[in-house]
Formats: C-alpha cells, sequence, structure tokens
C-alpha cells in the first residue's frame, strides 16, 4: 500500500491492489478507514456525482487511461473505472485509489475513487457491473479511434447513460461520425453523446457567433456569399478532419443553410456546396499542408464585407471585420488550448443533451456521404 501528496499538503491519495475483483469494496473500505484516521481536524466524505468508465480501443492507451483518471478525479468528485485486458502473465484483480481533497472553505476533505480493473476479454462487463454505483449517471469515455477496438462496447453502453468519444482520433473519419450517431442510439439509447472535438471548438464558436452581435454586422448576414475555414493538415485524405469539418457544418446550420453536394481537390481544397434558398453559399475548408491538427481561421463573406476569426497565438483568436470597405480590427478573445482532461471535466459538468451537437453530426454525415460519392464517381472514371 502506499499512500501520496498530490497537488498540495491537504491533497491526500491512498492506492492499494485488490487480489480479485471481488474485494474491491473490502479494499476501498480500508482506504477510507485510513483516509478517517489521517484527516486531522478535517472530517472526510466520500463524495461521488458520477460512475465514469474508460475503456481504451488500444492496449497501447491503457497507459494513458490511468493517468486521465486521476486527473479527473481531482477536478469532478466520481468513481472512475478504467477497464483494461488482463494480459497472459497478468492474474486478474484491481488497483483501487482513493482521492481526497479539501474543500475551498477548507471545512471538509471530499474524496472520490478509481478503480483500474484488469480482467479477460469476456469478463470486462462482468467485473464493471458490480462496481456501478446506483441512482448518479454513468459516462462511458470510449478512449480512441471508436470506430476499432471497442469489441465490449455494446455491453458497456447498455449501462451508459452517457458516452464520451473524440472524432480527432478517428483514423476513417466516416465510419467513426457515423458509429457516433449509431452508438447514441443503440444498446438500449438514447443517450447523451458528446464529441471531444466538438467540445473543443467551443471558443470559436462564440468568437464567430460575436462577430455578428452588432446590429449592422447581422444585416450583412442578408447578402452571404462564402465560408472559408482554414487549418493545419494536408490534403491528401479524400476526408477533412473533423475540426474543421464540424465548425462548417455548425456554420452551415447557424446560418440556415442546406447542404447540396461537396467537392474535393488539390487546388480548390474541401467545398461542401450549400445554399440559402437558390443563392449558392459554398463552404470551403482550407488545408495548408502540414502535418498539424488544429484550426487557423474563419472567414465569413456577406458580398464586399468579411467577418475573420484567426488563430492569434496558442492563447488567442483574433477578430477583425470588412464593412463597407472599411477594415476594423475588432480586438481578441482568450483561447487557450485545453487537454482531453479538461475537455471531459466540461463534459461531466454538463448532463443535459446538447441538440446542436446533434444537428452539427447530421450535417457532417451528410457532407461526408456527398464527398464520398464524389470520390467513388472519379475513381470510376479513372477506371
Amino acid at each position: 500500500m502506499t499512500d501520496a501528496s498530490r497537488g498540495n499538503a491537504h491533497e491526500l491519495t491512498m492506492s492499494q491492489t485488490c487480489s480479485s475483483l471481488h474485494a474491491v469494496d473490502s479494499c476501498l473500505a480500508d482506504l477510507y478507514a485510513r483516509a478517517i484516521e489521517q484527516q486531522g481536524a478535517l472530517p472526510t466524505l466520500k463524495t461521488v456525482l458520477l460512475n465514469l468508465v474508460i475503456r481504451a480501443a488500444d492496449p497501447a492507451l491503457e497507459a494513458s487511461a490511468q493517468d486521465f483518471a486521476a486527473r479527473v478525479l481531482t477536478r469532478v468528485s466520481s468513481r472512475v473505472i478504467v477497464a483494461d485486458r488482463a494480459s497472459s502473465d497478468q492474474p486478474e484483480g484491481a488497483t483501487v485509489s482513493v482521492v481526497c481533497g479539501v474543500t475551498e472553505r477548507g471545512d471538509k476533505r471530499l474524496c472520490g475513487e478509481v478503480i483500474q480493473i484488469h480482467a479477460s476479454q469476456g469478463a470486462i462487463i462482468g467485473g464493471v457491473m458490480p462496481l456501478l454505483l446506483r441512482d448518479v449517471p454513468v459516462y462511458l469515455w470510449m478512449l480512441g479511434d471508436i470506430a476499432s477496438g471497442h469489441e465490449d462496447a455494446a455491453d458497456l453502453l447498455q449501462v451508459a447513460s452517457h458516452l464520451i468519444v473524440d472524432s480527432r482520433q478517428a483514423v476513417q473519419l466516416a465510419h467513426t461520425m457515423k458509429d457516433t450517431e449509431w452508438l447514441r442510439r443503440a444498446f438500449g439509447g438514447p443517450r447523451v453523446v458528446q464529441d471531444l472535438a466538438w467540445v473543443s471548438l467551443h471558443n470559436w464558436r462564440e468568437a464567430a457567433a460575436s462577430l455578428f452581435d452588432p446590429p449592422a454586422a447581422r444585416e450583412s448576414l442578408a447578402d452571404l456569399s462564402e465560408i472559408t475555414v482554414s487549418y493545419l493538415g494536408s490534403e491528401d485524405a479524400a476526408l477533412p478532419p473533423s475540426l474543421p469539418l464540424l465548425l462548417g457544418c455548425w456554420l452551415i446550420g447557424q446560418l440556415g443553410l442546406t447542404i447540396q453536394g461537396a467537392f474535393h481537390s488539390r487546388d480548390e481544397g474541401y467545398r461542401i456546396d450549400a445554399a440559402r434558398g437558390d443563392q449558392p453559399v459554398p463552404v470551403r475548408l482550407i488545408p495548408d499542408g502540414s502535418d498539424g491538427p488544429g484550426l487557423l481561421s474563419v472567414v465569413i463573406k456577406c458580398g464586399s464585407d468579411a467577418f475573420t476569426v484567426k488563430r492569434g497565438s496558442d492563447s488567442k483568436l483574433d477578430l477583425a471585420s470588412v464593412h463597407n470597405g472599411e477594415h476594423s480590427e475588432l480586438g481578441s478573445v482568450d483561447a487557450p488550448d485545453e487537454d482531453d482532461v479538461a475537455l471531459v471535466v466540461s463534459v461531466l459538468r454538463s448532463y443535459g443533451t446538447d441538440r446542436v451537437f446533434e444537428r452539427v453530426l447530421e450535417l457532417a454525415i451528410t457532407a461526408i456521404d456527398q464527398f464520398l460519392l464524389v470520390d467513388e464517381r472519379s475513381a470510376k472514371i479513372r477506371l
């Protein structure tokens, strides 16, 4: 057994290895008893607001899952269960940890739990089920590409009220997007689904929407003519990455456009042929030819006017406009890059369904189908 201090002198982490999955409750009781012994003048309370099950698609991600679990627990009081496959030379069992932190008022110590279970493939759901606390939500975080490596997903989804995925990790974006929509409804759904790619776009969406707060800017939208999203990435793939695709589809939905087709070429990048009534409004997704992920800028053209959000630095987005021929710098907004744990924590703190994301996901799947249809036709012509 090990005791360790994390973060500050008032935070306590205690861990213990259990010989079998049946001994988890006993191990946790022992750890809580030890935490109470060390509480000093502060009362120690078990506080669990939700269950979070982390399931890695690839064994190579299991170490990351363990790290994520500990970091999530320092910010959201929960029971975090990391479900690993036991290797041939590793006995089935569990490692349990209790993590305690002092409240801001300093009047008590609140504790949550991390349970890392090692089970054979067929026994993972059997190991997880008895550990889920009743009467609190069950979040399932499918770590990695959801289109592969989740043979036990069906069983875990039957007990999950919320599903967390990350389309930025997609090997095949079309499969990932369609699987996300299918998993939202399958195996006892519908359930609340959140994509960390979508969550990471929050600052970009807020910044783009703020461009049209002034009445004069909103009036310019009557002449909407083109949208361009520039991003870090290569033009070689049949589909754009999820970040520019989701942002482009969000703009399509917010501006009342419909998707009529899509096109991809090395010269033009990716183009979604959208329209408002009879007025075409192409939405261009332009890669810069690099390998790195991330967005560079969004330009919304309305006739001779243009409204821009541009990455200024790692923590700022710069806003600008051209209106009636006059260029204006509209200041900057904070947009710090958030790691996966910060994004997951924001999801865990929002219980409700994100109807906007559900609509954007439908639009993204429509655009993907159009891109793939054109790609298939081009392949037949080449043959």
